[in-house]
């Protein structure tokens, strides 16, 4: 919980204080790209467990995720 706490307030000084403007936006987006990545591919990993009851539906979301996504694109 500290390293949350610390981590998160570390990331929101230093682009306060280090960064101005259009450049601040653009490096807090990838930061929560970043995390929504990490946090979307995280139940990917029990998939490799082979849990059938948990590898079904995280494959089935992550392909019908990915269509949405290119759909979304079309």
């Amino acid at each position: 919980m500290l390293f949350i706490v610390l981590g998160l307030g570390l990331i929101v000084l230093l682009t306060e204080f280090l960064a101005k403007g259009a450049h601040r936006v653009g490096i807090v987006g990838w930061i929560c790209l970043i995390f929504s990545l990490c946090v979307f591919v995280a139940p990917l990993g029990v998939v490799l467990a082979g849990d059938f009851n948990i590898v079904i539906p995280n494959t089935l979301g992550f392909t019908f995720g990915i269509l949405q996504i290119i759909l979304y694109y079309v």
